[in-house]
């Protein structure tokens, strides 16, 4: 039995996609261009929720940071509350939304997938959502298109190096003589490209790179 992984291609505009282990997400809310406050001790029933917009709907101003905690306390709740970041794990409570002017459960807002990697100076979050993702799954073996340059094994450049895998599926659908290239680096904060490609495809990336085709494509053919 063939020993294979799985991938994730994050793809926005560019040639090459972010490549992402499944293993390196994490379950996130993405509250970037939000405004929200949570009461993580109380609890959001429906009937709290819906009594508490509908006495919204009956004030004359929005409420802010300065009276939320006294429209709170007309209704005999008073507990602590804090501030949402951009970020956030999934979690309960009662919650509000400064920009929608309304009281939520915090646990129906929805997850996403989200990316993060030290840059070398900052953590850097990539969401899913911003991206078209591709599920591949590939060969555990690869083939290095590496070659030396006097000094040191590279393709593309000092500290550049680009690997093949087979590919067996993509979203779910077997593959037949299909392949996909890893473009790596050796320097701080770069994130793993990589790009998809038939064989005729993958033939004509080999002669750009100067490579041997009928040499490489003989041993790339033993990928399992």
């Amino acid at each position: 039995m063939k020993k294979t992984k799985k991938l994730q291609l994050w793809t926005s505009n560019e040639e090459f996609a972010m490549v992402v282990d499944p293993e390196d997400l994490e379950k996130s809310i993405d509250l970037r261009n939000s405004d929200i406050i949570r009461f993580p001790e109380i609890e959001p029933s429906n009937e709290l929720i819906e009594k508490l917009n509908e006495d919204l709907t009956k004030r004359e101003e929005s409420l802010n940071i300065d009276n939320i905690e006294d429209f709170l306390e007309e209704h005999k709740i008073k507990d602590y509350f804090v501030f949402c970041s951009d970020i956030e794990e999934p979690n309960k409570g009662l919650a509000y939304d400064f920009y929608n002017h309304e009281f939520f459960d915090f646990s129906d807002l929805e997850e996403d997938n989200l990316y993060s990697f030290w840059n070398g100076s900052n953590w850097i979050y990539k969401w899913s959502e911003d991206y078209v993702v591709t599920e591949i799954e590939v060969s555990i073996d690869r083939y290095s298109l590496d070659e030396f340059d006097g000094r040191n094994y590279t393709t593309g450049g000092i500290g550049l190096h680009q690997y093949v895998y087979k590919k067996y599926t993509e979203d779910g659908e077997t593959c037949i003589d299909e392949y996909f290239v890893l473009c790596t680096s050796q320097w701080q904060g770069h994130v793993d490209e990589g790009i998809l490609m038939n064989e005729g495809q993958l033939v004509n990336h080999l002669k750009k790179l100067g490579r041997d085709t009928e040499e490489y494509m003989k041993e790339i053919k033993k990928l399992e």
